[in-house]
């Protein structure tokens, strides 16, 4: 039975020496150093402009050799920037910053680009517009009958349904309603845009459609709803006179009408004597298009007849 003394042994060295002893040369082994790639950059030629939720697909130029390429945000910290596939999307306005990479390959070394920064923005809405129709605060006036601001007339305790165009996407549509004349919480609105007034007031209308899709927010221009009480709200629809005491003769005053007035200066009927008397009837309608009976007509501006 033969025993091994190798195990005495924790090492085994073998020297150069011992190797050119026996006539074998040791050689070191040299590491060959990676060369550097050419300058690479993410080339998108339209970089500082994108829409929201609308992607753009990257691109680069430069580098060297057969490194996988690859995109990477150099900051996304409020996490709305995404990169997929090499496409860039933002889902609100913003900027996304961007970098792109090659990895190494047998002959070059790994590259990374200078980050460039792209900004989203949203496209904009059509013009949102309100198009209630009716009569002009122009025919109305206040209790002191003296003209009021122009916007459309109804009557308090009305609901009128404010009604739109234009506006682009499915984006929600609301309104707000400011109180311009009357007490402060006269002016009420719901969020179907229902608008009220409790009392006689002037109330500035604003539709709003919210941001949807690659569309951003929407405004309309304001208008103006007045709230007046029906009784103060009256249009003129005709007026005739009714003449008690007609002169037909060829003689005295009507020589005188006929020698120095024309037909256009619009007399009505016949004519008549001085001191004769008239009566003019005004037929009016309410807000509501009704007629008004016994409503009463003041004269304005110190109008009076002879």
């Amino acid at each position: 039975m033969i025993k091994s003394h190798f195990k005495k042994f924790a090492t085994l060295s073998l020297s150069a020496a011992l190797f050119a002893g026996i006539g074998i040369t040791a050689t070191a082994s040299a590491t060959t150093a990676l060369a550097a790639q050419s300058a690479i950059s993410v080339s998108n030629a339209n970089a500082s402009a994108g829409v929201v939720n609308t992607g753009i697909t990257l691109t680069h130029a430069g580098g060297s050799g057969t490194g996988a390429v690859k995109f990477a945000l150099a900051t996304n910290a409020d996490k709305v920037c995404t990169i997929k596939n090499g496409v860039l999307a933002r889902s609100n306005p913003g900027t996304c910053t961007v970098s792109v990479s090659k990895a190494k390959d047998k002959t070059y070394a790994a590259a990374t680009s200078a980050s460039k920064t792209f900004t989203f923005s949203y496209t904009d809405q059509s013009a949102l517009t309100i198009t209630n129709t009716g009569a002009k605060g122009a025919t109305a006036v206040d209790n002191n009958y003296s003209p009021i601001q122009d916007g459309i007339l109804t009557s308090v305790g009305t609901k009128v349904t404010v009604s739109t165009s234009g506006g682009s996407g499915t984006g929600k549509l609301t309104f707000t309603a400011t109180t311009v004349t009357g007490t402060a919480a006269s002016c009420a609105v719901s969020s179907k845009g229902v608008l009220t007034a409790a009392s006689a007031a002037v109330c500035s209308v604003v539709a709003h459609k919210a941001a949807q899709g690659v569309y951003g927010p929407q405004s309309s221009a304001a208008q103006k709803f007045i709230f007046q009480p029906l009784a103060n709200v009256i249009t003129l629809v005709q007026s005739k006179s009714s003449i008690t005491a007609i002169n037909n003769t060829t003689t005295g005053d009507a020589n005188f009408i006929n020698a120095f007035y024309a037909p256009a200066d619009h007399w009505y009927q016949s004519y008549m004597n001085a001191g004769s008397t008239a009566t003019l009837v005004f037929l009016v309608k309410g807000i509501d298009g009704t007629i008004l009976k016994n409503a009463a007509v003041t004269l304005i501006d110190g109008l009076s007849y002879s």
